[in-house]
């Protein structure tokens, strides 16, 4: 399958020129696994046919198609009858490496979004028998998109070697493998990664930020450019010699202008004067930085809905913390009747993306983005922020805080502009959804059946509190409104009974026009987690939970019980970045988080026992 490299936050055009020399081998599946590969099922655990459909279930791996373009790849099927680890093998051919630039290089993915695949590639000098075979890379939670590994195979230039990929996952869904070369590289290609805020407030100038990583031969990087309309920005490096694999980051401010977009597009200049594009994107400056609220009208019993949900997780995987992505249920177990009934004035049907509840802006073909677009370009004249609080004493009781601020006046005296809450859980399951997706563009549910067993169907950022998220609270903001001034309101919160023991629910503050439905802005914030029956606990003076560092990036948990867990990592900011649940069925569990750098907190639930400890991941 020949794709172009993609970022997986900005889309990035990577130019490539090929002709490889010493080309040892190369597949892209597109006709099935090539007939000197050796598949192996070693755990010899049957795959749990009832959650696939439209894929090739006959061996431990398979070629199937992945796009609707026609590609390929070659896929590991996770999810079996059994709870037990997956040990599905594809071995290459015997490889003669004749050069000391030799390397591996292919694409991966984990098909299903919430459920990211584990596997090791192995590389054995003997033969094929599976005790021969040398760990080379080990992969934890591989990307939902497509991503590039590189790994030198110099140390062993001139031996006759065997290249080996082990699908370990438990339970998952889909690993695919794609583009795989074994060879010296020639070409030139690069991955971005643009880290840049996609909305700024009016501040003259805004940063864009993100690094790339060299997946093609060894370049000399001399500059990375960064071409506005008004001027170009350059970033020099002193004759740096990028190896495969290696990155560099960037930085430039870049001027904006209120209700403008600002568009940017990014090169690699190399030291002959080369010149390689990189990615193209903006930033839509605003009186304020804007957070997209996007609110997904969905059902368990829509055979349509599904066709949504690739566009949810394109919208969380492309504006981070700049989005708000909500799922409103319609009359199935996981309905919130407020919010429904709130909502309902800009439904058309089912599925329905709205945004910022303008009227205009309401996207009912999944196939169309320009609604989306549209949306984007709106500007906002107010900003909010919150802080939440929950009573020790009583569990149910939040305290919320905001701060609100207008770039206009207004007359409020009608009480036109007010302030609107939400409580939503952050994921759900146990949940059958109907499903009729027929093109891969759908993603994991193209190959999911048309009854989707509820474990492994996971809703995200479900409503479950929304008596005032859309008519607002009364006098929350002032009869008169000034710019620039900040308007302080506190509003007590009731989390439902049913959810007040949950550490899984985050609150929405809204800013909003009470006649019109438009959302001016929006934030979000954690909710505490429950303090009732962990006060001893807490001090974990039984040690039934303790962590310890097992690597830079990994540390190892043991529980006193084989219970379920629910292990976090959280940033100093009160933000959780992971969140991982299971079963202890050993006393020991592993997490690795080789994407994070820094202090982190980590945060243990067993049974009533937690445990909360800051790590240092480097």
């Amino acid at each position: 399958m020949n794709k172009k490299l993609l970022s997986i936050i900005a889309v990035c055009s990577c130019l490539t020129v090929h002709g490889q020399s010493n080309t040892y081998l190369q597949t892209n599946f597109d006709s099935g696994i090539p007939n000197d590969f050796t598949l192996i099922d070693n755990d010899e655990t049957p795959v749990n046919a009832s959650v696939y459909q439209k894929v090739d279930l006959s061996g431990s791996w398979s070629a199937n198609q992945i796009d609707e373009k026609g590609n390929y790849a070659a896929f590991s099927f996770s999810r079996c009858n059994y709870d037990l680890p997956s040990d599905n093998w594809m071995i290459t051919p015997g490889i003669q490496l004749n050069s000391e630039n030799a390397y591996l290089r292919w694409e991966a993915k984990s098909v299903h979004y919430d459920y990211r695949e584990n596997y090791k590639v192995m590389i054995s000098t003997t033969g094929t028998a599976l005790d021969s075979f040398k760990e080379l890379l080990s992969i934890d939670q591989e990307s939902y998109h497509w991503k590039t590994h590189v790994v030198s195979l110099a140390s062993y230039a001139h031996q006759n070697v065997h290249i080996a990929f082990v699908c370990t996952s438990k339970k998952k869904f889909i690993l695919a493998i794609d583009n795989l070369y074994v060879g010296d590289l020639s070409d030139v290609a690069f991955e971005t990664t643009d880290e840049s805020k996609r909305f700024s407030g009016d501040t003259g100038t805004a940063p864009v930020h993100g690094k790339i990583r060299n997946t093609g031969k060894p370049v000399e990087l001399k500059k990375i450019n960064c071409i506005t309309a008004q001027d170009t920005y350059s970033q020099v490096y002193e004759k740096v010699s990028l190896q495969p694999d290696e990155e560099v980051e960037f930085n430039f401010q870049i001027p904006v202008v209120v209700n403008e977009v600002s568009g940017y597009k990014l090169e690699a200049e190399m030291g002959d004067g080369s010149i390689y594009s990189l990615c193209e994107d903006s930033i839509i400056c605003s009186y304020y930085p804007r957070t997209l609220l996007a609110e997904k009208a969905t059902a368990n019993w829509c055979n349509s809905c599904p066709t949504a949900i690739p566009v949810s997780n394109r919208l969380k995987d492309r504006y981070h913390d700049e989005a708000i992505v909500l799922e409103v249920h319609a009359y199935d177990p996981i309905e919130c009747t407020p919010y429904l009934t709130g909502i309902s004035r800009w439904l058309q049907g089912y599925p329905s993306f709205i945004y910022n509840r303008m009227k205009d802006y309401v996207q009912n073909s999944m196939n169309n983005d320009k609604v989306l677009q549209e949306a984007l370009l709106a500007p906002t004249t107010a900003k909010i922020d919150m802080q939440v609080e929950r009573s020790e004493e009583d569990n149910s009781l939040l305290t919320i805080h905001t701060q609100t601020e207008f770039a206009k006046a207004y007359d409020n005296a009608s009480g036109l502009y007010k302030l609107g809450y939400a409580i939503i859980e952050k994921s759900v399951q146990g949940v059958v959804q109907k499903n009729s997706s027929s093109l891969l563009q759908n993603g994991e549910y193209y190959f999911l059946p048309y009854s989707i067993p509820g474990d492994i169907q996971v809703y995200h950022n479900v409503c479950r509190e929304g008596s005032t998220a859309f008519k607002g609270v009364e006098s929350s903001l002032p009869e008169q409104i000034e710019t620039g001034t900040n308007y302080d309101f506190t509003h007590s919160l009731t989390i439902p009974e049913e959810f007040v023991q949950s550490d899984n629910l985050f609150a929405v503050a809204f800013v909003m026009n009470t006649l019109t439905g438009v959302v001016l802005n929006a934030t979000r914030s954690d909710i505490p987690s429950p303090v009732s029956g962990i006060g001893e606990p807490a001090r974990n003076d039984e040690k039934r939970i303790t962590v310890f560092k097992n690597s830079g990036t990994s540390y190892n948990i043991r529980f006193a019980d084989q219970a379920p867990y629910t292990i976090e990592l959280i940033s100093l900011d009160g933000r959780v970045v992971e969140r991982q649940t299971g079963t202890a069925e050993s006393s020991v569990v592993t997490v690795q988080y080789p994407q994070y750098k820094g202090c982190y907190l980590m945060k243990v639930n067993q049974l009533n026992f937690y445990i909360t400890q800051k790590i240092m991941l480097y």
